[in-house]
């Protein structure tokens, strides 16, 4: 097994991030199968695993087992179809990451953890996220953005985009503006709002947009600041 190559010994697999064994798992797994096709069980792979060490074995059977957790939640590994359950396959996703020569960077480019993100935000777009559709993923999370600002400011469907925006955190007469505040600050909120909205969601709306995992990231973690924003603002 490659990963008795990568870690030589049991404290070398238990001190490894969880993503860089599950990359040498993916790689191993494509080699054993370089079509994808063959199923492999789950609990045999971390028994052989297992076996490889003398010491600390139990130890190394978890780490694998994290591993294999960690490809499960990317959809990197699927249920096998028309096999009983723990037969897996690669995913056409995972047969792609297998493939990717500098996995433990590339994965890194592309980690997310959920609590960086709104739970709604993260509920919307996660899962386009990890498949790497990084365009899709910041239009769903702007959409929800967009959303949540109609429904706290009770506007109809005539208002969309950045006219929504603008209207909702209008720095004199908005439904979400705070007059509390002061006057410049109202007015700028506003000018963020409706720019995230205008330059984040709309050019996602009217083309395909190649983004790279660090610009979708940066993009979702804004969508989610100002979803919070938008849920305090309709508390009110």
């Amino acid at each position: 097994m490659n990963v008795r190559a990568a870690y030589p010994t049991p404290e070398a697999l238990e001190q490894a991030s969880v993503s860089a064994v599950a990359g040498v798992l993916l790689k191993t797994l494509l080699a054993k199968s370089p079509n994808g096709e063959s199923a492999f069980h789950i609990r045999n792979v971390i028994g052989e695993i297992r076996g490889l060490y003398e010491t600390r074995a139990w130890e190394a059977a978890r780490a694998v087992s994290e591993a294999f957790g960690w490809l499960q939640a990317r959809n990197f590994i699927c249920q096998a179809p028309e096999s009983d359950i723990g037969w897996c396959l690669l995913t056409r996703d995972g047969m792609k990451a297998a493939r990717v020569h500098d996995f433990p960077t590339w994965s890194a480019e592309r980690d997310l953890p959920e609590t960086l993100l709104h739970p709604q935000i993260a509920a919307e777009c996660m899962d386009s996220y990890r498949a790497g559709k990084f365009d899709t993923a910041v239009f769903e999370a702007f959409k929800a953005l967009e959303v949540a600002i109609r429904q706290a400011a009770g506007l109809g469907p005539e208002f969309l985009g950045v006219k929504l925006a603008s209207r909702a955190f209008h720095p004199v007469d908005g439904e979400l503006s705070d007059l509390n505040q002061e006057g410049g600050e109202r007015q700028a909120l506003a000018n963020l709002m409706a720019g995230a909205v205008g330059y984040f969601k709309n050019p996602q709306s009217h083309r395909k947009v190649d983004l790279a995992a660090w610009e979708a990231r940066e993009m979702l973690v804004i969508a989610s600041h100002l979803f919070r924003i938008v849920e305090i603002r309709s508390l009110v």
